[in-house]
């Protein structure tokens, strides 16, 4: 799982201890613990629009559909035949006078469709 995933997790969860200790004057989380974590299962996400509870294998496709697909078509730079440089892997200390590109040309040859 990528960490900006877990990151806002956390985020979510730590907004509800804390709403919690406010709401309680208390900083005891072990008894609340397990209302939060199903609450938290049966809330429904914004980004997906689902309760991760409710989520099966079969709604994978669908899932994955709301959380990545755009309805802005992909505007292509680069079509069939055209000669390219590879861009350098740039990297905190490289010396800005060296070549960020490679000094061998490429040609297109086939672009592929983009999978959505």
């Amino acid at each position: 799982m990528k960490c900006a995933i877990l990151e806002r997790v956390h985020r979510t969860l730590r907004e509800r201890l804390y709403r919690a200790f406010t709401y309680r004057d208390s900083y005891k989380y072990y008894d609340i613990l397990p209302e939060l974590v199903h609450s938290y299962n049966h809330s429904i996400h914004r980004a997906h629009g689902f309760e991760p509870t409710k989520l099966t294998t079969d709604d994978e496709p669908e899932l994955y559909k709301c959380l990545y697909h755009s309805n802005v078509d992909p505007q292509f730079s680069f079509t069939a035949g055209d000669i390219v440089r590879l861009s350098k892997a740039r990297k905190t200390f490289r010396k800005g006078y060296l070549p960020g590109w490679t000094e061998e040309t490429f040609r297109i040859y086939k672009r592929y469709p983009m999978i959505l």
